[in-house]
């Protein structure tokens, strides 16, 4: 028999954080699942751990390193099933993550994209991720764009993603492209639970940053991915996305990073990002997200 749900898990020198999420997705409380580790070229004790589990429907696989999208890709060529979940390897699950999904299913939702609710972890406690709600937000694109939708938040009819691929030029915001691109093609239902653990610890990469050079570029790939997607698909949702949040999303990466550089006191850097984040959005969303990060 076929397994129902195909969830994809990219991983890379994550020993210590990925035996927990391999943990709660084989205690699933729905069993008809496979798993499949896609390996992106780790150093560490990896693929020990993952043999350790002597678990069946786990299918490991490894490549040479080259980040999360052309990992996810691997993913989705040796999948088997009709859904499809993309589960990061430094979180974790709520065993009822698939069944809830399930659920909704076959409560008539069998070919839209289901979203669940997430929990933040920090430090110095949790809180709630952004919830989609279409009395609040015009419509499932503008969410994803303003909000941290979370891929992994998501699951997939594989009829809706079909020949769809992560952009593997980008290593930052390709999940909103993913995203973006998926919802172009279907509907997306909001679910009430909350199933999904989002962690944010000191080894994840936006804490990795080794100097000037790399925060640099961190800012303007994130921001070359944006424009990369409006260039090549704007036109297809350009009936329910304004240019203008295009504009301001990308000011709003760039404020983000010129507030990281001053964190790390690359004052220089930090002026030259905020220069080209004022180029690109004046309106009173973005003295709004001024204030937050400036004051």
């Amino acid at each position: 028999m076929l397994p129902h749900f195909s969830i994809i898990v990219p991983t890379y020198n994550r020993e210590v954080l990925l035996e927990k999420c391999v943990k709660s997705i084989i205690n699933q409380r729905f069993e008809n699942w496979e798993l499949i580790i896609i390996d992106d070229g780790s150093t560490d004790n990896t693929e020990r751990i993952i043999s350790e589990f002597k678990e069946p429907r786990i299918k490991y696989l490894y490549k040479q390193h080259g980040e999360r999208s052309a990992a996810r890709n691997e993913g989705l060529r040796h999948m088997r099933s009709p859904y499809v979940c993309f589960v990061d390897d430094d979180d974790f699950l709520e065993p009822s993550y698939l069944q809830d999904f399930y659920s909704a299913q076959n409560s008539g939702h069998s070919n839209s994209i289901l979203r669940t609710k997430y929990r933040i972890h920090k430090i110095n406690g949790t809180q709630l991720g952004p919830v989609y709600s279409k009395k609040t937000h015009k419509n499932p694109l503008l969410f994803s764009l303003y909000n941290m939708c979370g891929l992994w938040t998501l699951c997939f009819p594989m009829s809706l993603i079909k020949n769809l691929t992560f952009p593997c030029q980008f290593p930052h915001w390709q999940d909103t492209y993913f995203i973006l691109l998926a919802l172009q093609r279907g509907t997306l239902i909001q679910l009430n639970q909350v199933n999904y653990n989002y962690r944010i610890h000191s080894s994840m990469g936006s804490f990795l940053v080794k100097n000037e050079s790399q925060l640099r570029k961190r800012a303007h790939i994130n921001v070359e991915a944006m424009t990369h997607f409006f260039e090549l698909h704007y036109s297809k949702i350009s009936n329910h996305v304004n240019k203008a949040v295009f504009d301001f999303i990308r000011a709003e990466k760039f404020l983000q990073y010129s507030v990281l550089a001053k964190k790390h006191n690359y004052k220089s850097l930090s002026k030259e990002l905020f220069r080209q984040s004022w180029s690109l959005s004046k309106n009173v969303k973005w003295w709004k997200y001024y204030l937050q990060y400036f004051t």
